[in-house]
């Protein structure tokens, strides 16, 4: 099985209006899906996954998803 999170925890910025957390969250999945960091029929990590990488709210995961 292909580890698809491996390199993916990288620091967000605190959050501003100009660039609130759930959209800096979105470019860095956006990121990895173009890159094709994942493999293709791989699932993205999983809500509790990405909150526990990202050290975000399940909210802010739910509103970058």
């Amino acid at each position: 099985m292909v580890d698809i999170s491996r390199g993916l925890a990288r620091k967000l910025t605190p959050g501003s209006k100009a660039n609130p957390l759930h959209m800096q969250l979105a470019s860095v999945l956006r990121e990895k899906i173009y890159s094709k960091a994942w493999p293709a029929r791989t699932q993205i990590p999983s809500e509790n996954e990405l909150v526990e990488m990202f050290d975000v709210s399940r909210g802010t995961v739910r509103k970058a998803l």
